[in-house]
Formats: C-alpha cells, structure tokens, sequence
C-alpha cells in the first residue's frame, strides 16, 4: 500500500508535536510499522489544494492507494473538494483546533490511532454539501461567522494572535455590526423570505 499524506504545516497541532519536519517523521514511522510507504507533503494555504490535484491524479492512475490529509476542518474541507467524486479514498488525521468532522466521525485525535484505522483499509462513504459548486464536509455560512472568521484570520496574520483571542476580538467587532442579510430560503418547492444576521448548514 502506498498514500500520499498532505500535511497542513499550519495546522493548530502541529507546533505543540515539535514542528512540521517532527511530526512528518513521526506519521512515516507510523505508516512504517503498518508496511505502507507514506509520501509526506507538508504545505498550506492554496499549496494543499494544488497538491490534493496531483494526488488524485496519480490515484486514479493507479500509483497510489489513498490520500491522507493531515490538518483541521478547513484542511480537510480542501482536500475533500479536490477528492469528491473519485475512486481515490482519503484518509483523515485530526490535526485541527476543533476537529469537529473528525469528530463526527468518532476518529481518534492521538496519530498513531488515526494511522491504525487508516491502515485497516474499511473505506466508507459521507455525506457532503455543496455551495455554489464548492464541497463543504462541515458546514457553509453567511453572514456574521464568517465575517468572524476572515476578520479572526486577518488579526492572527497582523498581530500574531492565538485563534481564540482572535476569535473574541473578531466577534466584538462582528457584534458591533451586526449587519443583517436578505436571504430567500427555498425547501421541498416553497419559498421563504427572511432577513438574518446569518444563515447556517450544517453537515453532520
């Protein structure tokens, strides 16, 4: 068996492993002790889903068994846009803040558990959502969160926050706003106008 594992270098868990070049050799090791041959890619921003394409098409060639992807919601939401459709699976390894897909699935957090149900090769479906052609594996909004979270990154980037400092300060700001939204929500053939600070999908 033979996976190529993207890795979010960014990811929320990754600094507290001992850094990216750490934990990269810690998932080899992993995958190691199972007979897999793990190819690491560590990458963020865009770089994840550039190198989810190349993935896949070397699955659907048959030079690889699965894509892992190593990351939060947002790293896996990425990946998951790129793999949805294919015949190439992907495997999860929660390296998020929240993890609240991984969660949903009741994937374990700790590495060396996540490899082991990755390496039990027991592919499942999910359930996915799309917005505007996009895939989401969580959730899609507008309005209020997320103007948070752009505003959340924004601070993070500028001043080096931590997410959850970030994130309190962006939700001040959003609070102080509170800018309403007119949305038409149409279900099973009828319409339904509402005016909201936010609309919420959730995939669970």
């Amino acid at each position: 068996m033979h996976v190529v594992a993207i890795i979010n270098k960014a990811a929320g868990s990754v600094s507290a492993a001992g850094g990216i070049e750490t934990l990269s050799r810690a998932v080899a090791r992993s995958f190691s002790h199972h007979g897999i041959e793990a190819e690491l890619i560590a990458a963020e921003g865009d770089a994840i889903a550039q190198a989810a394409v190349r993935a896949r098409e070397r699955g659907e060639r048959g030079e690889l068994d699965a894509v892992v992807v190593g990351g939060g919601d947002g790293t896996i939401r990425s990946v998951a846009n790129v793999l949805a459709g294919s015949a190439v699976p992907m495997g999860i390894l929660p390296m998020g803040t929240l993890n609240h897909f991984a969660r949903d699935l009741k994937l374990p957090f700790d590495l060396d558990p996540a490899i082991d149900i990755i390496c039990q090769k027991e592919w499942r479906a999910v359930d996915l959502g799309s917005v505007n052609g996009a895939i989401f594996v969580n959730n899609s909004s507008v309005g209020v969160y997320p103007y948070m979270v752009a505003d959340r990154d924004r601070r993070r980037g500028a001043f080096g926050l931590g997410k959850w400092p970030a994130m309190a300060l962006a939700g001040l700001r959003a609070l102080k706003r509170f800018p309403f939204r007119r949305l038409s929500l149409a279900v099973e053939g009828s319409a339904k106008p509402y005016r909201t600070p936010m609309l919420f999908v959730g995939n669970n």
